[in-house]
């Protein structure tokens, strides 16, 4: 995930418009995001019960591909409404909301036996 917002925060450096640049940028951001959301998957399998793990993997890649034509395309229009780094303001209010709900809803995943200590 480190890699893919690396990816994503280089993208403005790219104003002279330097090709090899714009290509490492999204590079980067392929490989994050091909290294992170197999990873989510594992989580959220690990996290729910296993007659639920379908009917929930399968909601989050509809929610993830619904995000990602929603996403460029609220950006593109809070970037024309409110400027160049509205979008990255509007992205770390969203990300620390989500690191909220993170934090609240850790617990015990539903797959793994009762502790024998």
């Amino acid at each position: 995930m480190a890699l893919a917002l690396l990816g994503i925060a280089a993208v403005p450096s790219v104003g002279s418009f330097s090709v090899p640049l714009l290509y490492g940028c999204v590079v980067g951001l392929a490989f994050g995001v091909g290294i992170m959301l197999p990873s989510l998957r594992g989580v959220i399998s690990n996290r729910v019960r296993d007659q639920d793990q379908g009917k929930i993997i399968g909601a989050s890649q509809s929610l993830q591909s619904v995000a990602g034509i929603a996403g460029p395309a609220w950006a593109g229009w809070v970037f024309d409404r409110w400027g160049g780094v509205a979008p990255a303001w509007q992205s770390s209010v969203m990300m620390a909301i989500a690191l909220g709900f993170l934090v609240l809803g850790l617990g015990k995943p539903q797959n793994t036996p009762p502790s024998t200590v």
